[in-house]
């Protein structure tokens, strides 16, 4: 049984715990100011040639992380085509990068069908 001493050193170790973790992540944030993003790095490209960052100088990089599988995902779709469409030729990138969460979705024919 959980004491309040308990519960109360439980929940102090992962509030710490929170406060570690988003300060490392600040920290490490800060370490990428006024240094080049990092190349893309894809073992396969659908629908273009293969982007580096160099490409996109001037432009606006939208980045979508998505999966045909993903009901949310799905959602958000219509959305995106339609930024794309509407601000492509004042500059917008549109970059879809599929993170796959089952084996089915990590077929490449499977992705190409639906794009």
């Amino acid at each position: 049984m959980m004491t309040r001493r308990t519960g109360g050193f439980r929940l102090m170790g992962i509030v710490s715990i929170v406060l570690m973790a988003g300060w490392f992540s600040l920290r490490s944030a800060d370490a990428m100011i006024d240094k080049p993003a990092p190349d893309i790095a894809s073992a396969t490209w659908l629908n273009s040639a293969p982007l580096r960052i160099g490409d996109l100088r001037g432009k606006v990089g939208l980045v979508e992380f998505w999966t045909f599988g993903c009901y949310n995902c799905r959602n958000v779709e219509p959305y995106v085509k339609q930024w794309h469409e509407t601000y492509v030729d004042q500059g917008l990138v549109v970059i879809g990068v599929h993170s796959p969460e089952f084996s089915h979705e990590r077929e490449v024919e499977n992705v190409k069908r639906y794009i």
